[in-house]
């Protein structure tokens, strides 16, 4: 029996019943489907991670956040407990210190604030090539008759070509502490004005930033409310005041109001008005700008107004609540990209809350691969059930066919040409099954990922015109052979069984 004789016998044998190895295919269909789309998910976020976010410029910076003055360094393993105690205490003091050693946000008042001199501070740190704050606050901007209350600014360097690039009307800043704003478009939009010639004739005109009103009471006041319902440091100026419930009930409620008043402010044009002149409007990023920076795009994402850096910082500490609080984060850049966990490490013992950009895509990464390898496991759980079934149905073919085997046998056929037959069937069923399942997987990525762009648009509002999924070479070379491979081999059994038959024996089946 030659190559050509085997491969017709088996598919003569596959069609005699095709509805029951329709079936049996179906597994590895389904299998091979589930498998390809979970490692094509997995591709594309790796993707995008490499691609989008893993760019030098990224990979130098560190965020640094307000801390709580304790070493926030070390990893684990790299922690030493030191005295003489079993290694039942020593593992649980190892964790206690891991525990403290954890950023939580509300876990009491950050006392290692960002300020300029903690910035000069941190420029010192090795490697640190640069630093600076992100610088966010908010106003209230009148302009032409136009208003809108508590605007998000953002300070910009006056250099950076990316923001350049999305003006979509006048000009960049002139200098660091110029007196100049750069408008989103969707302020102007939120003051009816839409079109970009229109939006391009609010260039040059002059815009009020007013401080939002009652910052020296919310100064004296603070911002926390006690247990009682008022105010943590009106609170403590009443320690050893004798009120009545009545009295401190009023108190509560005037200081209440108080800590949450936001006037409109000054009028525009007054002393504590400061008039900037409008020198451009700005776009959102989009995915044709290329290069996204983490830390400071992605905070800047909400900002309305775009202020010189200089300028933000001046305007930031005219508030003595800001001046105290400090910033709330800064960045600082590394020499190289390979130096940035170092000064993480140096800034996290300092007391800072502090993570590289690369720590945080790594962290990612982690996360993505891990998922992606334990959905692979329980989708390779189907295609073992799916070699189960092959088993079966070999099983069943090899019985319905004994007295066929016997004249196979009869007419000269040798065991090994019976088995062959039988692994032929099998493999036929694990490559149709496996290519009809690329096939489906690849056809279901096209809507998967225009529903995933849309998506992802609609959480991040941001444009996106990457791939969810991406679909690897690898995978539609690996596949086949995969899923042929469990197909033989769940064929193994019932194929021997078939091929030991005696001749005799099977010819006398009835």
């Amino acid at each position: 029996m030659n190559a050509a004789g085997l491969v017709s016998m088996a598919f003569e044998g596959l069609l005699r019943k095709k509805g029951r190895n329709v079936l049996t295919a179906l597994g590895i269909v389904i299998a091979i489907l589930s498998l390809t789309l979970v490692i094509s998910a997995g591709e594309g976020m790796n993707t995008f991670l490499e691609t989008e976010l893993r760019q030098e410029e990224n990979m130098r910076q560190v965020a640094v956040n307000p801390g709580f003055g304790v070493d926030m360094g070390d990893f684990f393993e790299d922690v030493t407990v030191e005295g003489e105690m079993s290694e039942e205490k020593r593992l649980r003091i190892k964790r206690a210190i891991m525990n403290r050693r954890r950023p939580h946000p509300r876990a009491g008042r950050k006392t290692k604030v960002i300020d300029d001199e903690a910035l000069e501070s941190i420029a010192k740190v090795p490697h640190v090539a640069s630093v600076r704050p992100l610088v966010m606050d908010r106003f209230d901007v009148t302009c032409e008759g136009r208003s809108s209350k508590a605007v998000l600014s953002f300070g910009l360097l006056p250099d950076s070509e990316r923001y350049r690039r999305r003006l979509i009307a006048g000009s960049y800043f002139s200098g660091d502490a110029a007196l100049e704003v750069v408008v989103h478009e969707y302020l102007l939009y939120t003051w009816n004005v839409t079109s970009d010639e229109d939006q391009a004739g609010w260039v040059g005109k002059y815009l009020d930033l007013i401080p939002i009103g009652g910052t020296a009471l919310l100064d004296m006041f603070g911002t926390q409310l006690g247990d009682g319902g008022m105010p943590v440091d009106v609170e403590k100026l009443l320690r050893g005041v004798e009120l009545t419930a009545e009295e401190k009930a009023v108190l509560a409620k005037i200081a209440v109001k108080v800590m949450n008043r936001r006037t409109s402010g000054p009028p525009a044009g007054s002393d504590s008005a400061l008039r900037l002149k409008i020198v451009g409007v700005i776009r959102d990023h989009e995915m044709k700008d290329g290069f996204f920076n983490i830390l400071e795009d992605g905070n800047a994402m909400s900002a309305d107004i775009y202020l010189p850096l200089g300028l933000a910082r001046t305007t930031y500490k005219a508030s003595r609540f800001n001046s105290n609080a400090g910033y709330t984060r800064a960045i600082a850049s590394a020499d190289a990209s390979g130096n940035a966990q170092q000064i993480q490490k140096e800034l996290q013992k300092q007391g800072y809350i502090a993570v590289s950009v690369g720590a945080m895509l790594d962290q990612m990464d982690t996360v993505i691969t891990g998922l992606t390898i334990f959905q692979s496991f329980m989708t390779g759980i189907i295609l073992v059930v799916a070699g189960l079934g092959i088993m079966t149905t070999m099983i069943t073919s090899v019985v319905e066919r004994t007295r066929e085997i016997g004249i196979w046998k009869a007419v000269g056929a040798s065991n090994r040409q019976v088995l062959a037959v039988f692994l032929t069937e099998s493999a036929f069923i694990g490559i149709f099954g496996s290519v009809i399942g690329l096939a489906i997987a690849r056809i279901l990525m096209i809507p998967g990922n225009a529903l995933g762009r849309m998506i992802i648009e609609n959480e991040t509002s941001m444009p996106f015109s990457g791939d969810v999924a991406i679909l690897p070479l690898w995978v539609i070379g690996i596949a086949p052979v995969f899923a042929t491979a469990i197909a033989i081999a769940a064929a193994l059994y019932p194929a021997f069984r078939g091929a030991r038959i005696d001749p005799v024996a099977a010819l006398r089946n009835e």
